[in-house]
């Protein structure tokens, strides 16, 4: 809500000083509004109302608390684990409100693991790890053989958040220190 109310006053801003009125408006959110999930393959899932009430149930079960949000789920081949970005549906809203007041088309509003990982994913090797930063946020991504296998998020008050990361990353089963 307010958080979300201030990027937008501040992006809103800098449009108006710039005098910038046309066009598109591409944004890179930052993962401090957005819950991330990876889902692990389930055979019997083929509409994608209920891949997105799995992802839903898996974001409940690791975030614990329920917010309104705007699923984007990966597409991913049979067998393969799909990435799930949920984004804070306030913020969405408010940005594409101030698209229209401003009348740019909206071209992208992308989470930014999810522009990191989209750039660098192929260039990664066989077993390989990604790290976001951000100066509030660590946002931690696993492949294996080109396929995201594991993603964690955590708040990095203080500096603090790479232990935080480590330990969440071995409590979901997506790093072990013998073999990464």
């Amino acid at each position: 809500g307010r958080e979300a109310a201030s990027c937008v006053a501040e992006l809103e801003g800098l449009l108006e000083q710039s005098g910038w009125n046309a066009g598109a408006l591409s944004v890179c959110i930052s993962d401090h509004f957005v819950r991330y999930v990876m889902l692990p393959w389930r055979p019997g899932l083929r509409a994608y109302a209920d891949w997105e009430a799995y992802a839903n149930h898996q974001l409940d079960a690791r975030y614990g608390t329920k917010r309104p949000c705007e699923l984007r789920i990966a597409p991913a081949p049979a067998g393969a684990n799909r990435f799930v970005a949920a984004t804070d549906t306030e913020l969405l809203r408010q940005l594409r409100d101030l698209a229209a007041r401003r009348g740019l088309r909206v071209a992208a509003l992308e989470p930014n693991a999810c522009r990191v990982a989209n750039r660098f994913r192929r260039r990664l090797g066989r077993r390989a790890h990604l790290l976001v930063a951000e100066a509030d946020r660590l946002t931690w991504l696993s492949a294996i053989e080109d396929r995201w296998t594991d993603v964690v998020s955590v708040r990095n008050e203080g500096g603090n958040g790479l232990g935080a990361l480590a330990m969440s990353a071995r409590l979901h089963g997506g790093y072990n220190a013998e073999t990464d």
